[in-house]
């Protein structure tokens, strides 16, 4: 109990931080650090005790999934010879939600997709609040 732990968000594909508020014989409860207000009840196995990196990487040449990606990351495409880069906001069955930097709106499929590194990007989405 008190305890910090990190746990699996299936909507966000990744690893949350929460405090352990009560313990069950099958499930723990944590109150969610980012939103002190969310309690979540998640099964043991959604636990990340030891702190391992649970990011999958993909090879060279290799197209994302949903796998590969989480909410918030900096992708891009190109559409018709022009290159469109933005943060994911939502993944899809077959495609992925993301926006640009002047808050334009887009769905690509995750094939068409590569990752970029762009911290300006990333900064420049989150001071729109846009993100969902």
């Amino acid at each position: 109990m008190g305890d910090t732990v990190s746990f699996f968000d299936e909507k966000e594909n990744g690893l949350r931080p929460g405090i352990v508020i009560e313990k069950n014989i099958k499930y723990v409860c944590l109150r969610d650090e980012k939103d002190p207000y969310r309690i979540w009840k998640v099964p043991y196995c959604f636990l990340n005790l030891a702190n391992v990196n649970t990011d999958i990487h993909c090879q060279h040449r290799e197209k994302l999934s949903k796998n590969h990606l989480k909410m918030g990351d900096c992708v891009g495409f190109n559409k018709d010879g022009r290159q469109i880069s933005g943060v994911v906001t939502r993944l899809n069955y077959k495609t992925v939600s993301l926006i640009t930097a002047d808050g334009h709106r887009w769905r690509a499929s995750y094939g068409c997709l590569y990752k970029i590194i762009d911290a300006d990007l990333a900064k420049r989405v989150a001071e729109l609040n846009l993100i969902d």
